[in-house]
């Protein structure tokens, strides 16, 4: 399982099937320190030819020079 956010590789810590739930995940990730803080920030996540719909988040990094 793979996944990109804001435009870097981001790793995958654990991905979860939410309890009493049918295809809906969990996924921790651990962000690149280098990412920019950028109020829609995409995300997709990969598991072999299986591809995401596209997800925006706000990404805060206090320590990027803005």
């Amino acid at each position: 399982m793979n996944a990109i956010a804001g435009g870097s590789t981001a790793d995958v810590l654990q991905c979860t099937l939410q309890p009493g739930s049918v295809g809906i995940f969990a996924v921790l990730l651990h962000l690149n320190s280098g990412l920019s803080t950028n109020q829609y920030s995409a995300l997709t996540i990969a598991q072999d030819i299986y591809v995401s719909n596209v997800v925006t988040f706000p990404l805060f990094n206090p320590g990027a020079s803005q």
